[in-house]
């Protein structure tokens, strides 16, 4: 089967998942079975757009999507969700008019988790099918390369990734002040063809393993959580050579939730540290982005969350603040100060339909290869939710 066919059928093969996602809704909505106890499908459509300006030159890049998931509860300890989003991505060079696309379907994702003895012993699995819009065209690896940038945030950035497949297990103990918490997790990956043009260009992203330990404790009106994440990542392989080392990356979360009614406020503060990273580059695989540009040394992202509760619950305002940093690597790239907010809502409209959007705006600047852009954002969320 030639690669364009491949694209074809894959494309096809997306858009009938998804219709079978709704498939299955309608079947568990009528159905009498109790294997499910409770069926959710949303949709949450999102738009996000990005402008780039420095010394007269503006960059435009924009990104819609349109993610649909059905996340089902299997009796009182099992959860399992089905997801995957058809995209649009664009990159716009705004003074010479060029535009460049990238457009498809992602991969499907399948997620699960279930509880075992006294609640206390958690096993996850997840997995990833390759349905989605893996090799690019030279137009398409443009766009993928820009909105690959950490501080950009997309939904997407490579709609396919070829097989993967995670797994974990994790255990609480409970204490009499406080919940601990700890497990670990193996994220395996399988290679895909990364330009359509080139059959040897096979990008083998490199298996993570993640030690995880949280502490949380409970308040009168809320809880406080801190959570503790390590991960090593393997060596990338493009094109059966080593081109990269991601090292490891170690992740500090704090968190609060409080609640008083009619408010509920949510802060957390995340703080990435990478460390051990190493390019690897032999002769004849300079095609390849330069993963080493791509990753920063540190981050650090404070968010608050204030939602005000009205008419009885069934109406809910949302405020939202946010500042990100982004340290500059060896390079001189991927360093950035980006903060922004927004407001939005949510409303059940009848039992179990429930619908709301947000917008939000951000400002602040980059750096790339040495050269600053001050930069902007606007992103528009929505949200369809049913449940039965």
């Amino acid at each position: 089967m030639s690669l364009h066919k491949t694209k074809l059928f894959r494309m096809r093969t997306g858009a009938t998942l998804i219709v079978l996602l709704l498939m299955i809704a309608q079947n568990v909505l009528f159905a009498q079975s109790r294997a499910f106890s409770v069926a959710v499908l949303e949709q949450q459509p999102r738009f996000m757009q990005w402008t780039l300006k420095q010394s007269g030159r503006e960059r435009q890049i924009r990104q819609w999507s349109v993610p649909i998931g059905l996340n089902l509860r299997i009796g009182k300890r099992g959860h399992l969700s089905i997801t995957g989003s058809p995209a649009l991505s664009e990159y716009k060079v705004v003074e010479a008019q060029q535009k460049f696309e990238f457009s498809g379907f992602s991969d499907l994702k399948i997620n699960g988790s279930y509880l075992v003895g006294k609640s206390n012993w958690l096993f996850i699995f997840g997995l990833n099918l390759p349905f989605g819009h893996e090799s690019l065209s030279n137009e398409e690896f443009v766009v993928a390369n820009v909105i690959a940038e950490d501080a950009f945030d997309f939904p997407l950035s490579l709609y396919g990734t070829g097989y993967e497949g995670n797994f974990g297990i994790f255990r609480a103990f409970s204490l009499p002040f406080l919940t601990i918490s700890g497990g670990v997790s193996y994220f395996m990956r399988g290679g895909f063809q990364f330009f359509e043009a080139d059959s040897s260009s096979i990008l083998d992203l490199g298996d993570e393993i993640t030690g995880t330990v949280g502490i949380s404790k409970e308040l009168t009106s809320g809880n406080l959580n801190l959570d503790f994440y390590f991960t090593h990542r393997r060596i990338d392989v493009f094109a059966k050579q080593k081109i990269f080392e991601p090292g490891n990356k170690l992740v500090l979360s704090f968190s609060t939730d409080l609640k008083r009614y009619p408010f509920a406020l949510r802060f957390q503060l995340v703080n990435r540290w990478r460390y051990g990273t190493e390019a690897l580059f032999l002769s004849g695989i300079s095609s390849i982005p330069r993963q080493d540009l791509n990753e920063n040394p540190y981050q650090v992202e404070i968010a608050t969350i204030l939602q005000q509760h009205l008419f009885q619950s069934r109406f809910k305002l949302v405020y939202a603040a946010e500042l990100k940093r982004f340290a500059e690597n060896d390079a001189g790239s991927e360093g950035a100060l980006i903060y922004g907010g927004g407001v939005g809502f949510q409303v059940l409209l009848w039992r179990g339909l429930i619908s709301g959007a947000n917008f939000k705006y951000y400002k602040g600047h980059l750096t790339s290869l040495g050269a600053r852009y001050d930069v902007s954002a606007l992103q528009i969320n929505s949200t369809f939710k049913f449940s039965f």
